[in-house]
């Protein structure tokens, strides 16, 4: 009997540990399908921070941003800085609700740059060119200095930002996901999205080259263009000129610029075509309508009106106009 009643309490003490084991594996599966979510919602968070980035068209307004998008991948707080000549400078940050913070750190971290030697643990950053979890921090003495008494961190990630074959910059960032500590995982995370940022940054500023390029392009062809309307108004004039003496006929008037302001003044730093169009200038006439009485470009128009400025030292239009009215007194 006795024996009976200590095989069934031992059966029954099996079965509630094998009911135990299969509720700590399912929890254990639920466990990895939670992580394994968290981590896939990480990665999508990556993509569309690096969608919006994609709207930017400068490399500083790129850098910019960079620190609220560290916080929408779910850490409190973010620095952004960059490397130049083995200098390191912060730039950016980012403090959830705390703006005077976000610029304390900046101002730690950039007033007294520091060159990249091996008493900084951000050296590694360079020579691996790999992501890095840093823990306590506090105790290591190559850390940064300000940049440890202004965070009072107790552990940090930080990844550099590579552009072609050199590192251009550091991303640095800890708190994650509401004072959780760092691990490997907030350490890929941030390298992940600062790989993607070394990217933007090669194509932003590619973007910028082109647009350099593109204006310089439109510059010269207006010039060009403007280069071109003068040759065919002097080729015009001249044949006006050669015909008057081939075949007779009847005088014409003498066109002047103003009543009793017949030539341009021996004083006068102008053009015959660049009085005529300030003539028109004193009228009232705009661009177009210049452009329009003299069978011009607009964009000639602006060219001359441009030399008129430079050539009579005047600041705008009106100004211009006013040493017109000189000029036509001396004519008289």
């Amino acid at each position: 009997m006795t024996h009976r009643l200590r095989s069934e309490r031992n059966e029954a003490a099996w079965q509630r540990l094998l009911v135990i084991l299969n509720q700590l594996h399912q929890s254990s599966v639920f466990l990895r399908e939670a992580v394994l979510l968290d981590r896939s919602a990480a990665v999508v968070t990556i993509r569309e921070a690096l969608e919006r980035l994609r709207s930017v068209t400068t490399v500083e307004q790129l850098a910019q941003r960079l620190p609220g998008e560290i916080g929408r991948l779910g850490f409190r707080r973010s620095l952004v800085s960059r490397v130049t000549d083995g200098v390191w400078v912060a730039r950016y940050a980012f403090v959830d609700r705390d703006d005077e913070l976000a610029e304390l750190l900046v101002q730690a971290g950039s007033e007294e740059p520091s060159r990249l030697t091996t008493q900084l643990l951000e050296t590694e950053l360079v020579r691996r060119r790999r992501p890095m979890i840093v823990r306590d921090p506090q105790k290591n003495p190559r850390m940064h200095q300000k940049l440890k008494v202004a965070t009072n961190t107790r552990c940090y990630v930080a990844a550099p930002v590579i552009s072609g074959d050199h590192v251009i910059g550091f991303l640095h960032a800890d708190e994650y996901l509401g004072g959780s500590a760092m691990d490997e995982f907030s350490r890929d995370l941030l390298g992940m999205f600062a790989e993607g940022v070394g990217h933007a940054i090669e194509r932003t500023a590619f973007y910028e080259r082109l647009q350099a390029i593109r204006g310089q392009l439109h510059d010269y062809s207006r010039g060009v263009n403007d280069l071109i309307d003068e040759f065919v108004s002097a080729n015009v004039e001249l044949h006006s000129t050669a015909s008057e003496g081939a075949e007779p006929v009847s005088p014409r008037p003498a066109r002047v610029l103003d009543p009793g302001f017949s030539a341009a003044p021996a004083a006068s730093p102008l053009t015959r075509r660049e009085l005529e169009i300030l003539r028109h200038m004193a009228s009232g006439a705009t661009n177009a309508q210049i452009a329009n009485r003299l069978v011009l470009s607009e964009g000639t128009v602006k060219s001359h009106v441009k030399h008129i400025l430079r050539k009579l030292g005047a600041a705008n239009r009106a100004q211009a106009v006013a040493h017109y009215h000189v000029l036509v007194q001396q004519g008289r």
